[in-house]
């Protein structure tokens, strides 16, 4: 089933312009989240049914998770998308 992900205007135009950049637009708050909810990248990992070092690599920056992936980081998480890339 296809998923819809309604991500505000300016989520969008930010992450496009850090990639213009040659920027990565990383989930910068994913692992202050992940802590917060008190969950390793070990559970959120197999909740998500990726890797251990999947989630490693978003909080790193070094990769981003598929829009769909996404989604569900959020709703396990008790967030939304944009608090993930929200820069503070």
């Amino acid at each position: 089933m296809k998923v819809a992900i309604d991500l505000s205007s300016v989520l969008i135009y930010n992450i496009i312009k850090k990639l213009d950049k040659g920027e990565s637009a990383c989930l910068i708050n994913l692992k202050k989240i992940r802590e917060r909810e008190k969950i390793d990248q070990v559970e959120l990992a197999q909740k998500l049914g990726v890797c251990q070092s999947s989630v490693s690599m978003w909080e790193t920056g070094k990769s981003n998770p598929r829009a769909d992936i996404l989604l569900q980081i959020a709703n396990l998480l008790n967030t939304t998308v944009e608090e993930l890339y929200k820069e503070e």
